[in-house]
Order: C-alpha cells, then sequence, then structure tokens
C-alpha cells in the first residue's frame, strides 16, 4: 500500500529572493522525491513569510490536524529547518505529533529519516544547529539596529508610523501638516489643558487622525520631536528634522511629572466611603475620581464601571465626594442608637428561643 505524503514547505521573508529556497523550488524538489519513492502526495502545505521560530503557522497547523487525524503517513521537507529553528519545537512535532500518529518524517537535504534510530538522533543534533543559527540571525539584527540608532536613524516603519514624520526609505521626513498637529497638542497641554482634555479637542478637531488619548499621550513624551532616537532603552542623536524646540518639551514633561506626583498622592488618600458604597444600577463598588488641576481640582465618587467605560457601561450619578461623606454623616448622625439596642434586646428571647429548639 503507497504512502501518503504530505508535503510541507516555509519560506520566510528574508529567504523568498533566495531561489534554493523559494516556494517554486522547494514544491518542486519534494514532488520529484515523493514520485521517486512511489509516495502519493496527499497534500502540500505552505506558509510563505512565515518565521520558523513560532509554530503559529497556518499551514503548519493544517498539517498538524491531519496527522491527527489519520490522514497522513509520512511528511517530507526539503530541509530540517523549513519545519521549524527552534530545537524545543521541533523535538515537539517528531516526538509528540508525528511518532504518536506513526507518522515518518523525512528532511531531503539532510538525507535522514525517523524511521531509523539514526535518523532520530540525527533530527536531536541537527535541530540543535537550527536553533543555534537562528539566535545568531537574531543578535546580527539586534547588532545592526542598535549601530543604526547610533548613527541616528529612527528604527520603525511597517504600519506604524510616528505623528508629524513619514518614514520613507528608511528614514523620518517631516510631514508639515501633522506637524502643525503635534505642534497644536503641546501649545494647549502648556495653555494648562489635561492630557484628557488636550485629546478630546484634538479627536474633535482631527478625527480622522487622532483616535485615541494614548497617542496624545506617547506624543507628549516623544523625545523623537526634538531631534532623539530611543532603541533598547537608550537616547541617541537624530539625522531627523526636529518639530519641536527643547524648551518647549521640556516644560511639557515639567508639568506631566508635576501632575502625576500630585495625582498620584492625590489618589493615595482613600475616600471615607471607597469600597463601602456600590453602585444601584450595576452593582459595582464606588470609586475615587480625581478631575481638573490645581484649585480647580475636584474629588468624587464614582462606579467603577463608569470609570472603566464611561457613560455607555453605566448611566449612574457621580457625587461629590464631600457631598455624599456630609449627608452618609448626618444619616448616621441621626441614627436612634438606643432605640436600636431596645429592639435587639426585644428579639433576644425570640432567639435564644429558636437557638433551643435547633438543639
Amino acid at each position: 500500500m503507497k504512502k501518503r505524503a504530505g508535503l510541507y514547505i516555509r519560506v520566510s521573508t528574508t529567504e523568498q529572493a533566495n531561489e534554493g529556497y523559494s516556494i517554486a523550488a522547494q514544491t518542486g524538489k519534494l514532488k520529484a522525491y515523493a514520485e521517486a519513492k512511489d509516495y502519493i502526495v496527499a497534500k502540500v502545505y505552505t506558509d510563505p513569510a512565515y518565521s520558523g521560530a513560532k509554530l503559529e503557522r497556518p499551514g503548519l497547523q493544517e498539517m498538524i490536524a491531519d496527522i491527527k487525524n489519520g490522514s497522513l503517513d509520512v511528511v517530507v521537507v526539503y530541509k530540517l529547518d523549513r519545519l521549524s529553528r527552534s530545537q524545543k519545537h521541533t523535538l515537539y512535532l517528531i516526538q509528540d505529533v508525528l511518532k504518536p500518529n506513526n507518522v515518518d518524517f523525512i528532511s531531503l537535504q539532510e538525507s535522514f529519516d525517523t524511521s531509523t534510530s539514526f535518523g532520530m538522533a540525527m533530527v536531536g543534533i541537527l535541530s540543535v544547529f537550527a536553533e543555534l543559527e537562528r539566535s545568531t540571525i537574531t543578535e546580527r539584527m539586534m547588532l545592526g539596529r542598535t549601530e543604526r540608532a547610533k548613527e541616528g536613524y529612527y528604527h520603525g516603519g511597517g504600519n506604524y508610523q510616528p505623528l508629524g514624520y513619514d518614514y520613507i526609505d528608511g528614514e523620518l521626513m517631516v510631514d508639515e501638516w501633522e506637524a502643525e498637529i503635534v505642534k497644536e497638542i503641546f501649545q494647549l497641554y502648556l495653555e494648562g489643558n489635561s492630557i484628557n482634555s488636550t485629546a478630546k479637542l484634538m479627536q474633535e478637531k482631527y478625527p480622522d487622525r487622532i483616535k485615541s488619548k494614548t497617542l496624545v499621550r506617547d506624543t507628549l513624551k516623544k523625545q523623537l520631536y526634538i531631534g532623539m532616537v530611543t532603541f533598547d532603552g537608550k537616547q541617541y542623536k537624530g539625522i531627523h528634522e526636529p518639530i519641536l524646540d527643547v524648551l518647549t518639551f521640556e516644560k511639557a514633561q515639567k508639568i506631566m511629572k508635576k501632575r502625576s506626583v500630585g495625582s498620584s498622592s492625590t489618589n493615595k488618600r482613600k475616600g471615607l466611603l471607597v469600597g463601602k458604597i456600590y453602585c444601584s444600577q450595576c452593582g459595582e463598588r464606588y470609586g475615587r475620581e480625581v478631575t481638573g488641576v490645581k484649585k480647580y481640582r475636584y474629588n468624587w465618587y464614582t462606579c467603577y464601571a463608569r470609570l472603566r467605560g464611561g457613560k455607555k457601561r453605566c448611566s449612574s450619578r457621580r457625587w461629590k465626594e464631600k457631598e455624599l461623606n456630609d449627608l452618609v454623616i448626618s444619616r448616621i448622625q441621626n441614627i436612634d442608637f438606643d432605640e436600636e439596642v431596645k429592639n435587639k434586646k426585644e428579639k433576644r428571647p425570640l432567639l435564644i428561643t429558636r437557638k433551643n429548639l435547633k438543639k
């Protein structure tokens, strides 16, 4: 009976230009090998532009599912590192997926298969070298990125571009329109607006570009705008054109630091009723919220659901801290404790009777 073969092919982005590892080249060689061995090619599994460091690959996951449901007898790859560049993952796939399901594994380039004891030993040895090669590549890439940062180049690109710049041919170029948005964010903040109110004003004015409060907060912290680049926690002088002067940026940092200290010290002081009162609408506890700055600072009791998600999550009332404290204290002071004690004494004989009956 002919064996059903699954041909697995993987190409990472850095290897697509290499004809020896291209999808077409691997497919052709694997099909020729299967024909020579008189295998039936059950399915070809392909993972284009996927790293061999992880198992989360659609083609690989599909093949694992077919192995487990008994659709394959043998898996063939062009080279061991096509299956995985991780020793741990390689051994997992062979020992915990292939072997328990009686599926053999063949690597064309290394000329071995797991149906022999020598082949199993070679898998362990070669997977060690595959992982070593991946680690070496990672180290080289990290070193290259660090050197690039030292030379003043911003490490970015892809789908993310910092507000105020375009990332073109590996360099940051000022986007004049967005640069004005950056300047406006700093201007509003330096005029006394909080990050929340600055973000709200900017979202109303530039809804297509300012999508969140986080973007505004990150913008206020970015040393990129004064000509610096950050990589691996270190700062380097950038070659790009700054959008802000250093004085403006440092003023904003001082205000943020001051507000952060003030906010944290204020919030550490627990409100009288924090953790003791609950929302009548959603059942969440009430927490303490601080709004405004300096003499316009206000303390509130707010439902945690509303604190996290606004009125859309819970439309319960937000109470001024002093107002609710005074109200509760007033109610407590007006309780007739003598009457309460009297009621408890009257209930005592009944409780004793129930206790005796239970015995």
